[in-house]
């Protein structure tokens, strides 16, 4: 026994031929890969439907967390302010001024122009205190716009009367004072944000060729942070605190944490923009009568979901809100403080100004640029956030679960289709979007724009894929090329979620739902029946049209004229002279690939038809094979080949007529109960063919 164990371990295995090893290894590896398609439906579906929960559940409060300041040398709220009601009669005497200048028809020396279709003009204007005993390496800039956020019943910005006198007396108030460690340039810049803009790219020495601006007389160091004040009215409720820069660019938390704090502090009630949460029922009118509504829980979720909703909004299209949004592309943190417009007394003006000079002297103490705290954040409340880590995930899920659809569909292209037509397709697809672009930003952001703009932009949407299918038009097109083309569409979806969720999250997850709905909607119809499918098809031709950015704005500007062509002009604007991302990726990105659906969806109709050919080939090649059947069973005198010959020849002749249109869907009940009924009567079954011709009796009722 132990001689045979022995020889049987010590025997060698036997050489293997390579062809079997490779065809083995090629084998596992085929059962590999379907087990993971098998699979992967489930992971796709799995993972867009976490990320749309994983959205809903970001208001709620143990996701976010409570403010606190990161950079121990700012110290906020630590100081004596030595503002007093001297320096408010100053103030106040300023504001009177600045009223009786916003009257007056001032001609002054043209100092700015920002040119391209439309001219403006303006001055700005500055100054600098340069910090006593320091060599002028750090700057920090308290500014305020001529023009206010708040508007007046017409529409026009108001003059932001109490901010301009506020700088110019804290101005007068800081040069009496030794304390300072960094230069302050003052700034009142002209317009509402074109000044800004265009004095910040001077200072920089940043040129384009929209703008021409005098070079600056006066410089000194990298500015690390930039206040500024908006306080239109006499006095004021509460103290708004915008952040939101252009391209979702957002300041240090800390910056907004020293804000909210002090103003705390001095008992001025902070908010976010404008919106009170007191003011305000946060849950929509047809959920107010629900008996959870009133609950504290459920109020705390929908007041942080509306600042959920509108940082998302705001960081999503890009657009230059205020002054504090020219600062982000020179690595500047900078915030607004709003003085809501309200009757109040001025002890409340008092300690806003000593505010301003409390957070003045907080920036002051800063040893190096904001770095410690979060940069990437959303604000659920005044006093609390949801971090980039407890965020991010959502839009990432839902980039994935659309990059797993991509790589499934391009594993049904079978990977062997030439790639030349798909992408010179896709690149048609994302010319169409620039040559949009590029008319589009051809027009003047100060002038109405033109009567038949969304109708224009709509027929496009709809002439450039009738384009697309003259000169794509070929005979031996297959598939697999609709496979290839959606998989491209998809990859390239979820590529730009995921790459926008780290630098623009609401950019991210408004495009993670609109190009999921989008690409469901650009689902090829390869059904055999294209003539009963016209409807449908033109349909959905229609509602990708509709579905895409100038379609949305379109609608919109039917519903909402005013409003609608006040943000388009914003935007245009924001393209010329912040350089906004907003536009160009939803014209030649998401425009581009909405009409790549369309023309996706010709090609699932020219797969359809293909479909019905090979139907009818095959219906037909099954009825002759039955008729040759049935006349064998004849001449042999086999009559269960003869009867098996008719059911089949009967079976082939009706799935030619299905082929063709001529039978009604529904009516393939029928036919299962015509063959159960013949092979009941083959069999000698009469209850089986009994069931059979109930079967086909009640089908044909049902369709009739």
């Amino acid at each position: 026994m132990a001689s045979r164990l022995k020889a049987l371990l010590g025997r060698k295995p036997a050489l293997e031929d390579d062809h079997a090893v490779l065809r083995r290894t090629l084998v596992r590896r085929e059962k590999l890969v379907d087990r993971i398609l098998a699979f992967a439906p489930y992971l796709r579906s799995l993972l867009i439907l976490a990320g749309l929960l994983y959205t809903l559940a970001l208001p709620y409060k143990d996701l976010g967390r409570k403010h606190y300041i990161s950079e121990n040398a700012l110290q906020p709220g630590q100081v004596n302010t030595y503002w007093n009601w001297a320096d408010v009669h100053i103030a106040d005497i300023n504001a009177d001024k600045v009223a009786k200048w916003s009257q007056e028809d001032v001609s002054v020396e043209q100092r700015t122009v920002m040119s391209y279709l439309v001219t403006i003009s303006g001055i700005n204007t500055y100054a600098i205190l340069h910090a006593p005993k320091t060599d002028g390496a750090e700057a920090l800039v308290l500014s305020a716009s001529w023009l206010s956020r708040a508007t007046h019943e017409i529409g026009h910005h108001r003059i932001n009367t109490r901010g301009v006198a506020l700088v110019l007396a804290l101005a007068n108030y800081f040069k009496k004072h030794s304390m300072w460690s960094k230069d302050i340039i003052f700034v009142i810049g002209d317009d509402y944000v074109a000044g800004t803009q265009a004095w910040l790219d001077a200072y920089h020495g940043f040129g384009q060729d929209n703008l021409h601006a005098e070079p600056l007389k006066l410089t000194t160091g990298p500015i690390w942070a930039a206040l500024n004040l908006d306080y239109p009215h006499h006095s004021f409720s509460h103290a708004g605190i915008y952040y939101e820069g252009a391209n979702g660019h957002l300041p240090n938390l800390d910056f907004i944490n020293s804000a909210s704090r002090i103003l705390r502090n001095m008992g001025i009630p902070p908010l976010l923009h404008s919106y009170d949460p007191a003011q305000t029922f946060a849950l929509p009118s047809f959920l107010a009568s629900l008996p959870f509504a009133s609950h504290s829980e459920v109020q705390r979720y929908a007041h942080a979901a509306r600042n959920l909703i509108r940082q998302v909004a705001l960081t999503a299209d890009g657009r230059i809100l205020g002054p504090e949004g020219t600062f982000g592309k020179y690595r500047i943190d900078a915030i607004t403080l709003f003085g809501v417009p309200a009757e109040g007394s001025a002890v409340l003006t008092a300690r806003f100004d000593s505010a301003t000079e409390s957070l003045f002297r907080t920036l002051n103490n800063l040893l190096e640029r904001f770095h410690q705290s979060f940069f990437l954040y959303i604000m659920t409340s005044v006093d609390s956030f949801i971090a980039v880590g407890n965020y991010l995930a959502a839009p990432v899920l839902l980039g994935a679960g659309m990059t797993i659809q991509g790589l499934m569909t391009w594993a049904e292209a079978d990977g062997r289709e030439k790639r030349d037509r798909p992408v010179a397709l896709v690149a048609i697809a994302v010319a169409a979007g620039a040559a949009e672009l590029r008319m589009l930003t051809g027009l003047d952001p100060a002038k109405e724009l033109n009567e038949f703009l969304a109708s224009l932009l709509l027929g496009l949407h709809l002439l450039v894929p009738l384009l697309l299918s003259t000169l794509f038009a070929h005979p031996s097109l297959s598939i697999r090329l609709s496979h290839t083309l959606r998989s491209l569409a998809l990859l390239l979806s979820g590529l730009l979620v995921s790459v926008t969720a780290t630098l623009n999250f609401g950019l991210s997850l408004i495009s993670a739902l609109h190009l999921a709905l989008v690409l469901v909607l650009l689902r090829p119809l390869a059904h055999r029946f294209p003539r009963r499918q016209t409807a449908v098809r033109r349909a959905q031709q229609l509602l990708l049209a509709a579905a895409s950015p100038t379609g949305l704005w379109a609608l919109w500007r039917v519903a909402q004229r005013d409003e609608a062509e006040v943000w388009a002009r914003e935007l245009l604007r924001d393209w010329h002279v912040g350089g906004g991302w907003s536009l160009p990726v939803a014209l030649a990105l998401v425009d581009s690939w909405t009409t790549e659906g369309k023309e996706l969806e010709r090609k699932g109709r020219e797969e359809a038809e293909e479909a019905r050919l090979r139907a009818k080939g095959e219906a037909t090649a099954e009825r002759v094979e039955g008729k040759v059947q049935s006349a064998w069973g004849m001449l042999t005198g086999d009559q269960e080949a003869l009867n098996q010959g008719n059911v089949k020849a009967e079976e082939g002749e009706w799935k030619r007529d299905l082929a063709d249109g001529k039978v009604p869907v529904p009516s393939a009940e029928r036919v299962k109960g015509k063959v159960e009924s013949a092979v009941g009567m083959v069999t000698g079954d009469v209850e089986k063919q009994k069931e059979g011709n109930i079967r086909a009796e009640k089908a044909e009722w049902t369709q009739g």
